[in-house]
């Protein structure tokens, strides 16, 4: 796990290094911004009668923009790199150390537009979403229920944008290809919709985006971001969302916290079922249903931008 939080370190400081190194003409129609983000909590206990135990968390995000502009046409690129692990002492197991995962995550959007009237452009957009390393149900840490690349979503969507300056933007595509993979012969693919036996998954549906960023207070931001996809040929009604509500408050230049929101809602997905009545965690059975993930941190964060202003048309 030490080699993934090392390469995450080393992306974050060249990515940094790169923008520092670009001249002024190649970067005129760009807007580039990278923030780095790193969190850190620690607990230890000894001898606590109310019971605890010693663990040290981390959570690193780094979050990388890079957007053209010249005239008419515009491109987004927009990189989420999320890591978060906690290491334990397990008293259950003769007092090992044990390190539980507590987010991974891979995003990467691209979208080229072109103006088509005012606000509104024809556009073309890829979204590739996926994970760095295995995850486990836990306490069961011996069999991975996901790993890189298991699952992948790849989307591939043609349709319009309304786009307002960097607080809103609104995509609708009729016509929408998604790809699921499950690359690892470890992971059971039909955990994530796929046939048994079956590596790859095909669908073809409409596709929604919708970006908002708001300012609450002085320091508070919140950012929105809803993803929906409905799949004409296999139970359209179904409409899977993914959405992710993000408030972060600055306390100073290098401090920020932030309180981060997730739910999904996959009809492919199958949700486990838990029986707790024998003071174990045994599985029942599996369901469809809401996936949801909520974190709060606290840590320090780097943010480093171009400046330069695109020159006169």
């Amino acid at each position: 796990m030490r080699h993934y939080l090392f390469l995450f370190f080393i992306l974050s400081l060249l990515n940094n290094a790169e923008i520092k190194s670009q001249s002024i003409d190649s970067l005129r129609y760009w807007k580039i911004k990278s923030a780095t983000n790193i969190n850190l909590t620690q607990g230890a206990v000894s001898n606590w009668t109310e019971g605890g135990e010693t663990y040290i968390s981390i959570l690193g995000i780094l979050k990388t923009e890079a957007n053209y502009k010249k005239q008419n046409s515009s491109w987004d690129n927009n990189l989420e790199l999320r890591y978060g692990t906690m290491i334990v002492r397990d008293v259950l197991k003769n007092n090992r150390v044990g390190v539980i995962r507590t987010d991974d995550r891979i995003d990467l959007f691209s979208t080229y537009g072109l103006k088509f009237y005012k606000n509104i452009n024809m556009t073309v957009m890829g979204n590739f979403r996926s994970q760095f390393v295995e995850g486990y149900d836990y306490p069961n840490d011996s069999v991975p229920v996901s790993d890189f690349m298991s699952p992948a979503k790849i989307y591939f969507a043609f349709g319009f944008e309304y786009k307002r300056k960097d607080n809103i933007t609104f995509m609708l595509s009729p016509f929408t290809i998604k790809n699921t993979l499950v690359a690892s012969s470890k992971v059971d693919e039909t955990k994530y919709g796929l046939e048994k036996g079956h590596r790859a998954k095909r669908e073809i549906g409409s596709y929604l985006k919708l970006f908002y960023k708001t300012t609450l207070w002085d320091n508070v931001i919140m950012i929105n971001k809803l993803i929906m996809f409905s799949n004409y040929l296999e139970k359209p009604e179904n409409i899977d969302f993914d959405y992710q509500v993000d408030f972060n408050m600055k306390v100073n230049t290098f401090i920020q916290a932030s309180l981060h929101f997730h739910f999904i809602y996959d009809d492919n997905i199958d949700i486990p079922v838990y029986d707790y009545s024998t003071g174990k965690k045994v599985k029942t059975g599996v369901t469809k249903g809401l996936q949801f993930k909520e974190l709060l941190s606290i840590g320090f964060i780097y943010t480093l931008q171009n400046k330069t202003k695109p020159l006169a048309k």
